[in-house]
């Protein structure tokens, strides 16, 4: 039963529930999933557009995307949603089930982050079937929870064809870049075994890739990368060392400060001030 603030994870399926306070989500999207909003407002922001999800609406969520996701009760409601969440591991045992002369050639993934999808009936008899968990304390057997993802992923490739390759990402057609993605988003707060599941990878397959097109370690190029860009930023003055460090990824100020004096000979606030 969802009281309170809370979210529950069962195997994957994810009943969420806040009450008057808002609750936001800003980071890059690691699992695609199915969203019903049964309740409340779910804002959510990417690329400059912005698209909002009422209540009593269906959206799909598509991985690897940065959004900010902002979810909030609406006139005294509080916010309530289920979410069938389609992890890797889950997708690559259904995709080799699934007849290979089924699978669309020639077909792009969507390029949204957020995608609104129409009340079909198939996607209500999911999610009514998953709403009395929300009222009651039994949780979901495993079977009753794989048999509904099932039926949602052959729905949404029933609902159109860019679900095929926007759903099974990890496939070599659609392997992210790994070089490109890391220079993109190194100055993402991600860890390394997040830049892998990021670009469709085992962390062991990441680093062995990695191993490929540069003679450093991922974890040496990335603490490069994110140090040289924070030098810049102080010599241009466009960040004091107090913010700096949360641009460029790191987590820890502390940690932030004495890498950087290690690698440059001298301290944030030095750099930042030479060049008055």
């Amino acid at each position: 039963m969802l009281e309170g603030s809370t979210a529950i994870n069962y195997s994957g399926i994810v009943f969420s529930c806040f009450l008057l306070e808002d609750y936001l989500f800003e980071n890059r999207l690691d699992t695609s999933s199915l969203v019903y909003n049964y309740s409340g407002v779910i804002d959510i922001e990417y690329d400059k557009r912005k698209v909002s999800v009422p209540e009593k609406s269906f959206v799909f969520l598509q991985r690897t995307h940065k959004v900010k996701i902002l979810k909030h009760a609406a006139e005294n409601h509080p916010y309530k949603a289920i979410s069938i969440r389609f992890e890797r591991k889950f997708l690559r045992k259904y995709l080799s089930l699934l007849d290979a002369k089924k699978f669309p050639k020639g077909i792009k993934p969507f390029n949204e982050a957020a995608i609104i999808l129409k009340p079909t009936a198939e996607l209500k008899s999911i999610f009514s079937a998953l709403l009395p968990y929300t009222e009651s304390t039994s949780i979901p057997r495993e079977r009753v929870i794989n048999n509904l993802r099932n039926e949602a992923i052959e729905t949404l490739l029933l609902t159109d064809n860019r679900f095929y390759p926007s759903l099974f990402d990890f496939s070599s057609p659609y392997k992210i870049d790994l070089l490109s993605f890391m220079e993109n988003n190194f100055s993402e707060d991600l860890s390394i075994k997040e830049f892998a599941n990021y670009t469709a990878r085992s962390l062991s397959t990441f680093k062995r890739d990695f191993a490929k097109i540069s003679e450093t370690t991922p974890e040496r190029w990335l603490m490069e990368k994110r140090l040289e860009k924070a030098y810049d930023l102080l010599a241009k003055k466009e960040y004091p060392p107090s913010k700096v460090y949360l641009e460029v990824g790191f987590k820890n100020r502390t940690h932030f400060a004495k890498a950087f004096k290690d690698r440059f000979g001298k301290t944030p606030s030095a750099v930042m001030n030479q060049l008055k």
